[in-house]
């Protein structure tokens, strides 16, 4: 089981951290959880997998960004029932904005849409 919610734009958050943000591109942050319902641990890396999708399609992937107030995804084994939350960061130029996210793992999609 996943979810995800993401924030556009999410400028002050990369300002405050001290990140710059390139002339003509707004940031974003999309934070979500995972959940393993099944009966084995599996191997979850979902910042590798977890891409953002501007209203014209197009498939952002994460910035490597480190933000103290939004950590990111810890990678590894993940038990059943147990849950893996984090955060992860994009740059989208500004005059787009975000349709939804997707999480690609291997040939399996998630795909939350707005």
């Amino acid at each position: 089981m996943a979810r995800a919610v993401y924030r556009v734009p999410a400028d002050d958050v990369f300002i405050d951290a001290g990140l710059t943000i390139p002339d003509g591109y707004a940031s974003a942050i999309v934070g979500a959880l995972f959940t393993n319902k099944g009966d084995e641990p599996v191997e979850c890396v979902p910042a590798r997998g977890l891409c953002l999708i501007d209203s014209d399609d197009g498939i952002h992937l994460s910035a490597p960004a480190e933000v103290e107030t939004h950590p990111g995804f810890r990678d590894g084994m993940v038990r059943p029932e147990e849950t893996i939350a984090g955060h992860a960061f994009y740059l989208i130029p500004k005059e787009l904005g975000v349709r939804g996210v997707q999480w690609r793992d291997g040939g399996e999609k998630l795909t939350w849409m707005r």
